[in-house]
């Protein structure tokens, strides 16, 4: 297992030192740092934030999953997220470990916000409100305009001032728009502690493994509840805190995430990709995968290789 420290101070965009893999980093503005991860690790990373000053976090997990453990001042903390996942939390003079697991492609977004940027930005009366909405953590599924802005992060091809002008404007458009969030809906939270043991966590998270694994003929839920050592109540309030879905909801997005990885690759057809995900029916396939993704596979396999032709 990689272990690796993070520096507490802001860097310019830049490609950061880590094995094979893709981490960027830079200052929005005094005070609002942004951290973007895209690679594929060989082995599992373990990242020490190092002293956590009063700031609030944010991070937003396209593909790939983390976890965070924090051994905050009050009571240690653990923060699990997986695919179209978005947590939010406040735990000013905490500490943590921030572990990626391996072998899965990886694309994540942190956002870093002092607490007295955000007092500025918004005057006290109005930023109180929002430290009383997250008093320790929230997690929750990425609505569709999160994860829309989350995802040109990454689809971006610009590159010196150009790209430094985008990212600090697409930064600020994602705060504004996760503030909104956290003051209309709480980030819709299923937990605001840590009620899951770690043999839970590892548990479910072999659950969501297996039915991403047997995406073409997916076991029951009594099976699969069998096969990791829990009962079938507890395997759905586990799946419902971890990612805040049901398990078959877990495995939709998994099919649609591995639709569009085979689409990206170019080897299969759009019949042949939803085969391979576990649909018989093309038809319902492709309703599925533009309600997800807001485009047809045809286009999105398409748009892939076109952005693959620019790169090259």
């Amino acid at each position: 297992m990689q272990r690796l420290s993070c520096a507490s101070q802001a860097r310019p965009v830049q490609q950061l030192p880590l094995p094979q893999c893709g981490l960027w980093g830079m200052q929005i503005m005094p005070g609002i740092t942004l951290n973007i991860m895209d690679f594929k690790p060989d082995e599992e990373i373990s990242i020490d934030t190092g002293l956590r000053g009063d700031s609030l976090e944010f991070a937003f997990v396209l593909s790939g999953e983390a976890e965070y453990r924090a051994h905050a001042a009050e009571k240690p903390c653990r923060l699990g997220a997986g695919p179209d996942t978005g947590i939010a939390f406040y735990m000013p003079d905490s500490q943590g470990i921030f572990s990626i697991c391996k072998k899965q492609p990886v694309q994540m977004l942190g956002l870093s916000l002092e607490a007295q940027c955000l007092r500025n930005l918004m005057g006290l009366e109005k930023a109180a409100p929002l430290h009383k909405a997250l008093p320790t953590n929230q997690n929750s599924r990425l609505n569709p305009t999160l994860r829309m802005l989350v995802s040109q992060f990454f689809s971006c091809r610009k590159s010196g001032v150009s790209l430094e002008l985008y990212l600090q404007g697409k930064a600020l458009q994602l705060l504004s728009e996760v503030i909104d969030e956290i003051g209309r809906e709480g980030l819709h939270s299923r937990s605001r502690s840590c009620p899951l043991n770690t043999g839970d966590i590892e548990h479910i998270r072999r659950a969501r493994h297996l039915l991403c694994a047997h995406m073409t003929d997916p076991p029951s839920l009594p099976d699969l509840a069998a096969k990791v050592g829990m009962n079938v109540n507890k395997l759905k309030a586990g799946f419902q805190r971890l990612y805040d879905m049901a398990p078959y909801r877990c495995l939709h997005e998994d099919r649609m995430h591995k639709a569009g990885q085979l689409l990206e690759a170019g080897d299969m057809n759009v019949s042949e990709v939803a085969w391979a995900v576990g649909y018989t029916n093309v038809g319902h396939f492709g309703a599925a995968f533009s309600k997800f993704f807001g485009v047809k596979p045809k286009s999105y396999q398409m748009d892939a290789h076109r952005k693959l032709g620019l790169r090259g």
